[in-house]
């Protein structure tokens, strides 16, 4: 029973961790937006953690099939898939040069 309750404290670490790191990512793109950063600061920023916030998301996906949380895993698995995904095709840094070209295509968006 102790090593249940252990394991979700663990996992509920691991998903504040991964959640921090999305909301510091998404501030730094609102600082180089607002002119606060300019656009190697903030892609070195980023690009920092992106590796680490893929590893944690494919540890916690390991964890969870190794101990039998099937259904949690397998809402898991596509984020950890398109991660790997992203990895593999080495299109998971945000490129210096383009940051400020993706934020004016989201921002005519309306995203």
């Amino acid at each position: 029973m102790a090593w249940a309750v252990l394991f979700w404290v663990l996992m509920f670490l691991m998903n504040l961790a991964l959640i921090v790191s999305s909301f510091y990512q998404l501030l730094c793109l609102v600082d180089l937006e607002d002119d606060h950063l300019n656009p190697f600061e903030a892609s070195s920023r980023i690009n920092f953690w992106v590796v680490p916030e893929f590893l944690l998301q494919g540890l916690l996906c390991l964890l969870l099939l190794v101990t039998g949380h099937w259904f949690t895993f397998l809402a898991a698995l596509p984020l950890t898939c398109y991660n790997a995904f992203l990895y593999m095709k080495r299109q998971h840094l945000i490129d210096v040069t383009e940051v400020l070209e993706l934020l004016r295509l989201r921002r005519g968006f309306g995203l």
